[in-house]
């Protein structure tokens, strides 16, 4: 057992002086599989379990891979601009997808419909469903700045992160309910 513990502790400071390039050569010189699609992929996520690719893209679609055929499962059709994120639902039976025309679309995956759209009034840069509850989701838009917890089911809103112009206007507002509606001089 000794001359084992000795043949690792000598291996790992000789590893440092190995060529790098050496050290990977099991690695494939060659990308033996592609997952082809038309259209540029600006985002992806795979499900909870690593069977499925979800991937947003350019040309408005959502494109869902069987990654272990790496054949096209589905193609989700529905948004108007460019996919910004795609989240799984734990179960992966639900896909979200948002995109720069304002829309958060919760996809039946099986079935590829939508099964709500929501128009939050301006672009989406990001969206990820609640790790446990499938029927909330967070959404960043852009240019107020703000973060939405969006609830799916029944629609609801709610700003965790407030734009400076909703700021401004409940200071406005205080200020003139504390000033007894000011301008007077």
């Amino acid at each position: 057992r000794a001359a084992i513990a000795g043949n690792r502790a000598a291996a790992a400071m000789n590893l440092a002086l190995l060529d790098p390039f050496e050290l990977h050569s099991e690695l494939p010189e060659v990308i033996e599989e592609q997952l082809v699609a038309s259209g540029n992929a600006l985002v992806c996520a795979f499900n909870r379990r690593g069977n499925l690719l979800a991937a947003g893209c350019a040309d408005a679609r959502v494109v869902i891979w069987d990654f272990e055929t790496y054949g096209i499962a589905r193609t989700l059709e529905g948004h108007k601009g460019r996919v910004t994120a795609v989240s799984w639902t734990r179960s992966s039976r639900r896909l979200l997808s948002a995109s720069m025309d304002c829309q958060l679309i919760l996809w039946e995956v099986l079935g590829g419909t939508a099964s709500v759209t929501i128009d939050l009034g301006f672009p989406i840069y990001h969206a990820e469903m609640h790790p446990l509850d499938r029927r909330v989701c967070l959404a960043c838009v852009h240019p107020p700045g703000a973060v939405y917890v969006q609830h799916l089911e029944p629609q609801r809103r709610v700003a965790l992160v407030e734009t400076v112009e909703e700021a401004e206007e409940e200071t406005g507002a205080a200020g003139d309910a504390a000033g007894g509606g000011g301008g007077g001089g």
